[in-house]
């Protein structure tokens, strides 16, 4: 099993509209080629962050995925 987290800076006073566009628009397009097994958003230390876990079976099953997804027009 392969995990990858990704930490992404949020512009300051974008939080929430970034975690509504994630949620109702990405969210779904993404859970198509990928499995999200964590989500955070950062409350202390380096603010305005948020922190996702994706997991894949291996590294290629992770670049075919990745693959796909890019092609996906949605």
């Amino acid at each position: 099993m392969l995990y990858e987290m990704r930490v992404y800076q949020i512009k300051v006073g974008a939080m929430p509209r970034y975690l509504d566009l994630f949620e109702n628009k990405g969210l779904p397009i993404i859970k198509r080629y990928c499995t999200l097994v964590g989500f955070w958003t950062v409350e202390s230390g380096a603010l305005n962050r948020v922190v996702h876990v994706w997991s894949f079976p291996d590294h290629a099953a992770r670049g075919e995925a990745r693959a796909r997804w890019w092609q996906d027009r949605d």
